[in-house]
């Protein structure tokens, strides 16, 4: 933050610096952390009897729903970045749950694919998820998970468009 910026944050605030406690929303910011810390630990724990990571399901997850993917394709819809998944997606290869295919109309494309006990896992890991979201949402009306999901949507976009710089 340049010196500008900051004298003129700190003029807002009567000089005095802010802290993140001191700002409205401060502990919605917190809950959803605890929340994401909480949902990352229950799908670890019901992921890890079946051998998979979280980014191991990510793959699984989005080829078993969007089957044909480029590698680019997947990277774009995955929660995890484009590293993790030139480290994973070879090891899921070797396993035996995903191979990549010649695209018909390009040769020089690779389209990825589940195998068929990479289907049958991925329904498993699926339906695991599915029992932990469930679980999730048995603490409220639908109503309530719809009015998170607008407002977590709606920080989604603000914080992508501040990182543009507007």
């Amino acid at each position: 933050m340049s010196e500008q910026n900051s004298s003129t944050l700190n003029e807002r605030q009567g000089g005095a610096p802010r802290r993140p406690w001191d700002v409205p929303g401060f502990a919605s910011w917190l809950a959803v952390i605890r929340a994401h810390r909480a949902c990352e630990a229950a799908m670890a724990g019901a992921l890890e009897p079946l051998g998979l990571s979280l980014s191991q399901y990510d793959i699984l997850a989005n080829l078993a729903r969007h089957p044909g993917l480029t590698q680019s394709e997947l990277v774009e819809r995955l929660l995890v970045g484009k590293s993790a998944v030139s480290m994973t997606l070879p090891d899921l290869e070797r396993r035996g749950f995903v191979l990549r295919g010649k695209d018909a109309a390009d040769g020089r494309v690779r389209r990825l694919g589940l195998t068929e006990a990479g289907a049958a896992l991925a329904e498993r890991a699926l339906a695991a998820h599915a029992g932990i979201l469930d679980t999730m949402m048995a603490g409220g009306p639908p109503e309530e998970a719809a009015q998170v999901e607008a407002a977590m949507s709606r920080i989604y976009q603000t914080l992508k468009a501040a990182r543009r710089g507007g």
